[in-house]
């Protein structure tokens, strides 16, 4: 009767402990022996963060594949990167300036102009563009490689995947596109040339 007197006044002790959730326990920190769910949601969508008000920057990095077709024709595997700094003005919406760019020995690319990105909080997906003036030119230079330097117009496309690391900071893999082609100084589509690859993205905001 004394040991079930005990039993009893023990249930009755921890029973309201057990049964309540913490408030924030959706904002808690993911330890490695989490139940399997709640690491699935977590990583799969978001940490119940959104992009909405403040700054906006994102920085990428990664292989591409950059193709000169016109003056000088040149093509390669190599690599290319982004980088935006801006200010979100509404819930999943930001305005941003840019400058992005790609390698290759014949026809290097540099340019900067602004841009518009959307967040889709729901499944972590973002979507930007920039439009701008870049400056395409050879960074080698030896006997195999013509001299060459031009101003053009400049575009930019990327769609990325998110994962959140914090209430402002996500990692993230980016599918990125660009082209380049009508040159400022002779009114014509003199050089021509596209690129696209895959980066790591990390995002602030």
């Amino acid at each position: 009767m004394k040991s079930l007197l005990i039993s009893f006044i023990c249930i009755v002790s921890f029973a309201p402990a057990m049964a309540k959730e913490p408030a924030d326990s959706k904002d808690d920190i993911i330890l490695p022996y989490s139940f399997p769910q709640k690491v699935i949601e977590r990583y799969q969508q978001n940490f119940h963060y959104r992009h909405d008000r403040g700054i906006y920057a994102a920085f990428n990095l990664g292989p591409q594949w950059n193709h000169s077709l016109k003056n000088p024709n040149a093509k390669g595997f190599r690599f290319g990167g982004k980088a935006n700094i801006g200010y979100f003005i509404a819930d999943g919406l930001a305005l941003f300036v840019s400058t992005w760019g790609d390698f290759l020995e014949e026809a290097s690319l540099l340019a900067a102009g602004p841009g518009i990105a959307f967040f889709i909080d729901s499944t972590n997906m973002s979507f930007d563009l920039a439009v701008g003036v870049g400056r395409s030119f050879n960074p080698i230079h030896d006997d195999t490689i013509k001299d060459f330097n031009e101003t053009l117009l400049a575009t930019t496309l990327s769609l990325g995947k998110y994962w959140w690391l914090s209430k402002n900071s996500c990692i993230g893999m980016t599918v990125s596109s660009g082209f380049h082609g009508f040159s400022i100084a002779q009114s014509n589509f003199n050089s021509v040339g596209w690129s696209a690859g895959l980066g790591l993205t990390f995002l602030y905001g």
